[in-house]
């Protein structure tokens, strides 16, 4: 078993040209599969795809990063192609096992101070009816700058998502009333307070 994880880095060094971060990185990897193999009593190269799947279970168990993780899954995965490719096996364990789902890294917020800028911004730009060199700002381009900043004031106001607010249709105003009616996901109607 360990020879094989030998002759499989020596492959992907000469063959590939891995880094030897790369390869330090692969041997870890598989070090740590073939000790989880060895606690089942199995060699590294005789696993079944039970083995791979409870190994990848183990790994989440322990608070390993999906990141993480999906390098593991990728090094057992080259490591079982290079078996399969090379006639050391009959079979591929690693086919059916899915890589970890890597989580969505939070959005940026912007700050308090931040925001104001951006309204303020927004709202001198569309009071303005001249431009720095002292032009006149055309009807089109004011009519732009005014959307713009009710855009901002309703996004702010409301924590509309921007696919909604820029589907708004003039009827989502209804007279005095201070609420929008606004289409969401699946179609659905909401009342939202609009100040």
């Amino acid at each position: 078993g360990a020879a094989r994880v030998e002759t499989f880095l020596e492959m992907m060094a000469a063959e590939r040209g891995a880094s030897p971060a790369t390869l330090d990185g692969y041997g870890r990897d598989l070090g740590d599969f073939a000790a989880f193999l060895g606690a089942r009593g199995k060699a590294v190269d005789a696993a079944e795809a039970v083995d791979v799947a409870d190994h990848m279970a183990e790994l989440a168990a322990r608070g390993m990063a999906a990141s993480t993780q999906a390098r593991h899954l990728s090094a057992i995965r080259q490591f079982h192609r290079f078996l399969y490719g090379e006639g050391f096996r009959a079979d591929d364990p690693t086919g059916t096992i899915d890589a970890p789902k890597k989580g969505r890294p939070l959005p940026k917020v912007l700050s308090e101070a931040d925001v104001d800028r951006l309204i303020s911004t927004a709202e001198a730009e569309a009071a303005a009816t001249r431009d720095g060199e002292g032009r006149e700002i055309s009807p089109a381009v004011r009519g732009r700058r005014l959307r713009l900043h009710a855009l901002l004031e309703t996004v702010y106001a409301t924590g509309l998502r921007v696919s909604e607010l820029v589907s708004l249709p003039a009827s989502a105003v209804r007279g005095e009333a201070p609420f929008l009616t606004v289409r969401g996901k699946g179609s659905k109607e909401r009342l939202v307070p609009l100040s």
